[in-house]
């Protein structure tokens, strides 16, 4: 992801990154699958969150993706209203991607 100056990531912004500065996009993670060799897959969303919280480094170009709970169609409207042109999303209490 790129970010805009409003700190809200930008489409745009990406594509012309790929090409010409790489090193301006973050990675906004939000689940483990597999660490050191370990399939992680059936720990449990919840426990993989914090794993993956708890290896993220601060001021790094991979930022953690925080939960936002409530109704799906409030946060899609809100998505919408400020812009985002996309959401990822999992079911709660999710096992597998």
């Amino acid at each position: 992801m790129v970010t805009n100056a409003g700190g809200l990531p930008d489409y745009d912004a990406l594509q012309k990154a790929v090409h010409s500065d790489p090193y301006a996009m973050i990675l906004g993670a939000f689940d483990i699958m597999y660490l050191d060799g370990h399939d992680l897959r059936d720990v449990g969303c919840k426990a993989r969150r914090e794993i993956l919280f708890g290896i993220i480094k601060p001021n790094s170009r991979i930022q953690f993706s925080e939960a936002i709970p409530g109704d799906p169609t409030a946060i899609f409207y809100l998505a919408d209203q400020v812009g985002l042109e996309g959401i990822v999303s999992k079911r709660v209490g999710c096992s597998h991607l």
